[in-house]
């Protein structure tokens, strides 16, 4: 039965020679019963040399029956040191504002500004992300450099009633108090956005029970904007303009979580509106990355 086995690998030895690309080729091959068969091709002088070794004659050769595993463990360190591309992960949270001098408690003069904030809503739509290994090649990837580009929806509703001009110079001035009674008075926007972040990850071998943190900057790029209002006698009526938004702006963002579970706060280094025609606010956005990073 040992030679019938011998044989049998042999015969497959043989057939893989016929493949080989190199001018010089070596195969060891390490059967189930402990035999080495070691192939030897030289196409330059058509010779195929064939060793044979029973157990008690390759002292030479490591047996390490744990050899498969040590190739497969290698494989995955490799890909653990890759770039990684993640698609739609979704940030769901609240879109706010606040002044330097009264936080979120807006000043009398801004009092028409005061906010719904259960109603004022934040959506980041991760439309591709990715993270770029910090890491030599095999070893654990605790932390990383993430970019990619980012969808930002920001609705803003606000707890006075009025309606909006698109004919004015400023936001102020575009501000038209009235008697009637909104269900709904929002003013939306959506970004485009790209982030660069430094990620840390205490246990990238299993990202159920790893600590997850990470801080960086976002740029964000207005798209669109409109101001909607609701009610029973007008039903909805939404006028799409940019309402002197600012074009882009930056934000300094931070992430902190554990395994699945990540929050997030974004804060506004430039003014919501463009320089001298809106009031000072600094945009921010907090909430939880539903789908984990």
């Amino acid at each position: 039965m040992k030679n019938i086995t011998k044989l049998l690998s042999l015969l497959i030895m043989l057939f893989m020679c016929q493949t080989l690309q190199a001018q010089k080729d070596t195969i060891i091959v390490k059967t189930k019963n402990d035999t080495i068969l070691t192939i030897k091709v030289d196409k330059d002088k058509d010779n195929v040399d064939i060793e044979i070794l029973d157990d008690d004659d390759d002292e030479e050769y490591d047996h390490d029956e744990d050899w498969d595993e040590d190739w497969d463990d290698d494989d995955d360190d490799d890909k653990k040191s890759r770039a990684k591309i993640r698609l739609g992960m979704l940030d769901i949270g609240i879109s706010a504002y606040q002044t330097e001098e009264t936080g979120f408690n807006m000043p009398s003069e801004l009092e028409y500004m005061e906010q719904k904030f259960i109603n004022s809503t934040h959506v980041g739509w991760h439309v591709v992300n990715l993270k770029l290994p910090l890491a030599a090649k095999g070893k654990p990837v605790l932390f990383g450099i993430s970019t990619g580009l980012v969808a930002n929806f920001s609705k803003y509703s606000f707890e006075n009633d009025f309606r909006l001009s698109t004919e004015a110079a400023r936001f102020e001035d575009a501000v038209s108090f009235t008697e009637e009674s909104f269900d709904k008075n929002r003013l939306s926007a959506v970004y485009a956005a790209v982030p660069v972040l430094l990620e840390f990850n205490s246990n990238p071998a299993k990202s159920s029970k790893s600590f997850n943190l990470s801080a960086g900057y976002v740029h964000n790029f207005l798209l669109t904007a409109n101001h909607k209002l609701k009610n029973n006698d007008i039903g909805k009526v939404k006028v799409k303009n940019n309402f002197h938004l600012r074009k882009n702006y930056g934000m300094l963002e931070g992430r902190i979580g554990y395994g699945p579970l990540n929050f997030y706060v974004q804060y506004g280094l430039d003014n919501m509106f463009q320089d001298n025609e809106g009031p000072e606010l600094r945009p921010i956005n907090f909430g939880v990355n539903i789908i984990p990073r």
